[in-house]
Order: C-alpha cells, then structure tokens, then sequence
C-alpha cells in the first residue's frame, strides 16, 4: 500500500483542523448558534447546529487516533460539501459573508472567496484520505474510549455554552454579570476599555451602548426597553452596534422601528465587546457606569435602583 504514509499524515492534520474549529465553536457555542441563525435556514436545521462542535471533535479525534479513517475520510468529505452549500447560501442569498468556521478567533476571519477556496482544499484533503490506497490498521479499544470522552465532554461543554445564564436572583442593575467577566467595563474611563474605538464619549452626555444582534430574540425583546431608556430621558443617546449586512439591518430597522443610530461592524469585532447578546454599557461622564445583560430591565427600574 504505497500511500499508507501520506494518509497518515492527511487524516492528522484533517482531524486536529476538525478538532480546532470544533474546540473554538464548544467554547462560544451560543455566538456560533447567533452566526448559524443569520443563514434564516430551517429552524430543524438550525437545531442541528447545537451539535455541529461536538461532531467536529469526535470526528477530528477519531481521524487523530485512525479510528476507521477511509469511511470517516468520506463522512468528511460529505460534511464539507454540506457546509459549504449551506456557506455559500447564506452568502449568496442571505448576505452573510461571516461563516462562523472556526468560532470566534478573529485572526481568522476571511472573505467568502478565502472561506471557498479554503473548504476546497479541505475537502480535497478529505478526499485523499478516503480514496488513496491504503490499508486501514486495527483500530484499539482505548481509542474508541478516548472518542467517545472527547464527545460527551465536547457536548457537555457545548451545552454550558449555547445559553446565557443568570447566576444572580437579587434585583439591580449588574445582577446577571458574573464575577471577573472579562467585557465588564464597569467603573471604568471609556478610553481605557474597548469600548474607546466605538464611542466618541461627550462628558456632558448620558449613553447606553447596545450592543445586538439583528436576528437575537432576546435582543429584539429588550428593543423596547432599550428605546424607554431615551424616550425617558434617562440617557441623551443609544448607540447600536451588531454585525450583519445592510439588508438585514435595513429589514430591522422597519419592523422594529429602531430610529437609534445603528452601525454594523465585523464580527471580530464585536467579540471584543461580548461573547453575548445583548449586551449594554451605561456611560456617563465618559465613564462605563453599570453593564447590563439581559433580562434588560425597564429604565424606570433602573433609574430607581441607581438613586436609592
């Protein structure tokens, strides 16, 4: 069998690529689920997304450890196609160019050309792995074993991810951030947090920064207390900040009757900001006073809590 060397190669560095788009959607599953649910694609599809990182760490331990390379090789090849069909539909038609590959590393976010050329070298490389002659070897029971931990862990933590918790039960303003979330910005100057490249800051100005996406339900269900927040004067301004395309954000703005400024930027970007929507910053004084997730509550409660 004179490629035995090459597939064994192939199948390593198809099954730790699997493995690290797996790992980085596990981490962040519920800013994967928000990219996924930007393609509008069959809401049992769109349920079968949830299970997307955890098939791609199993399937990327089992071609690591050649567990039963040739047939996984060709459910590789299948699983590229699917994925990038569904790519290029929600580009072509949807507009969406961020594919949500590998979670949310930004260094490796890439135009849709990129993205293409990218799953067809990939999907060559799964190819090779299924066709080339070969001979499979025994496959050990420990390796089996080490799959299926892969798999539940992949899951469980899949799990945890896909939802925004609220640990905090007492009533306030900040009662759902956990302690030492990194995109807590509050207490501190607007300069000096990542905020700064968003909001020009007037010091005689009060903000809520809200930062959304345009197809969250929790998102559009906040919409309306966002918007109490100004139309009570409880701020001066609402700054809108999401990804997306102009279609999509034109469509928002229509049916929710969003007349705050909006404006879309990367996803890369926004990961900066949170790792869930929505989420906003109250400022004052160009400082960030309080961060909020949801549920967002009314301004009405908030200007209660922030004067007692």
């Amino acid at each position: 069998m004179k490629h035995q060397r090459l597939a064994f190669l192939l199948s390593l560095l198809l099954g730790g690529l699997f493995i690290f788009s797996g790992y980085n959607k596990m981490m962040d599953t519920a800013a994967f689920l928000a990219t996924v649910d930007r393609f509008d694609l069959p809401s049992f599809m769109e349920s079968l997304a949830l299970f997307i990182p955890t098939f791609e760490m199993a399937l990327g331990a089992a071609l690591v450890l050649q567990v039963m390379t040739k047939r996984l090789g060709m459910v590789a090849v299948g699983t590229l196609v699917v994925l990038t069909s569904m790519y290029l539909y929600g580009w072509l038609v949807k507009g969406v160019e961020d594919c949500g590959c590998f979670g949310a590393v930004s260094f490796l976010d890439s135009s849709p050309l990129i993205v293409i050329v990218r799953n067809i070298i990939l999907l060559v490389i799964a190819g090779a792995v299924w066709r080339l002659d070969y001979k499979e070897g025994k496959t050990q029971p420990w390796a089996w074993m080490l799959v299926g931990v892969v798999a539940v862990g992949a899951g469980l933590m899949s799990g945890k991810t896909s939802v925004v918790t609220a640990p905090g039960s007492s009533a306030g303003v900040e009662q759902n951030i956990n302690p030492g979330d990194r995109f807590d910005f509050s207490g501190q100057k607007v300069a000096d947090t990542p905020l700064a490249p968003f909001l020009t800051a007037d010091p005689t100005k009060k903000y809520l920064v809200f930062v959304f996406s345009l197809t969250c339900p929790h998102c559009w269900d906040a919409l309306e207390n966002v918007k109490a927040y100004q139309e009570s004067g409880i701020v001066d301004e609402i700054v809108g900040i999401t990804f997306g395309s102009e279609p999509e954000l034109a469509q928002f703005r229509t049916v929710f009757r969003a007349d705050f400024p909006i404006t879309l930027y990367p996803t890369s970007e926004v990961t900066k900001l949170t790792s869930s929507v929505p989420r906003l910053f109250f400022v004052q004084n160009e400082w960030v006073r309080y961060t909020m997730l949801p549920p967002v509550i009314s301004p009405q409660t908030f200007y209660t809590y922030v004067n007692r």
